[in-house]
């Protein structure tokens, strides 16, 4: 009987392995934060066109500050054990080539749009979320006082989702052990809060920001211009509630040439199970409202979670 019984508890404990190996987490990268770039000096300002940009030099970091990327390889490892899916940033950096990149960064569309090392590889991987990591290290003869700080946003729209902070006082452990011991010392409610978040977005859709702009010498006026018998971002705005997820279309006062909105909810995945970025969902749109008004919109820039479209333009 107690033998049975054995049997049966390995059973379930296998069962409930199994589960939670099946359950779906989080997408996480784990990047320098900005502040921790700005303060080691990895950042490099460019103007072009009288727009100055400021570009993170992330592979340079890597490449010359050996406590980062253990730092990194120490939290990235936290959330492993914890069952999160998760991308590398030192192995995508090293798909990169850095001088194309900083040539990305200022393709010419009128706007001074850019593309960061950084938002290419959002767009490549699709992280669910991005977690930020600042650490300070100050050396007391042998020892160190160790502050750290992991902030996470979602990937999309940037709206923060956890926080959590701490020091480490005079310890001898090399910097990524200690920062890994903290970090998984505080990693629980910390990872819950990630894990609400996304099953939130998967139920309720993914958060994003579309922009509307009238090319200049379009004419068009969002509060004027009709399509059909409705004011033009009226129009839009109805397109919106009844494609978003649960009618969640956004929210913004449209000004005559310019119609954002913010918190627009898209479905999680596609047709095909892949996951919905904004620049994708919106070419619908972008298709019905070319066919009502004859008026063609262009996607010109954009990320993961935002998309900003020129109307009447060429």
């Amino acid at each position: 009987m107690k033998k049975l019984f054995a049997i049966a508890i390995i059973l379930c404990s296998m069962s409930m392995s199994a589960l939670a190996q099946e359950a779906e987490m989080p997408n996480i990268i784990v990047f320098p934060a900005n502040v921790w770039m700005n303060g080691q000096g990895y950042v490099k300002n460019v103007t072009r066109d009288g727009v100055t940009k400021r570009l993170y030099q992330y592979a340079d970091a890597f490449a010359t500050n050996r406590d980062l990327g253990r730092a990194v390889t120490a939290v990235q490892k936290v959330f492993a054990d914890r069952g999160f899916r998760h991308e590398d940033l030192q192995n995508l950096l090293q798909n990169i080539d850095e001088d194309a990149a900083m040539d990305m960064a200022f393709d010419a569309d009128g706007e001074g749009s850019e593309t960061s090392v950084a938002e290419q590889l959002m767009d490549e991987t699709k992280p669910d979320i991005r977690v930020n990591l600042d650490f300070s290290v100050e050396q007391v003869g042998p020892r160190r006082n160790i502050s750290w700080e992991l902030q996470a946003v979602d990937a999309y729209c940037n709206n923060q989702v956890a926080s959590v902070q701490g020091n480490i006082p005079l310890t001898t452990d090399p910097v990524d052990l200690a920062i890994r011991k903290a970090v998984a010392g505080n990693a629980d409610d910390f990872s819950q809060q990630l894990i609400n978040y996304f099953l939130d977005l998967r139920d309720n859709g993914r958060k994003i920001i579309v922009v509307f702009k009238a090319a200049k010498g379009s004419g068009i006026d969002f509060r004027k211009n009709k399509v059909g018998t409705m004011p033009m971002f009226m129009w839009i705005s109805k397109w919106m509630k009844s494609h978003a997820v649960n009618g969640a279309g956004g929210s913004g006062s449209p000004s005559a040439n310019k119609y954002q909105l913010k918190n627009v909810r898209i479905p999680f995945y596609d047709e095909n199970g892949e996951s919905t970025n904004a620049q994708e969902w919106v070419m619908a749109l972008l298709e019905e409202f070319a066919s009502e008004t004859g008026i063609t919109a262009y996607p010109q820039r954009g990320s993961l979670g935002s998309v900003y479209l020129s109307l009447g333009g060429e």
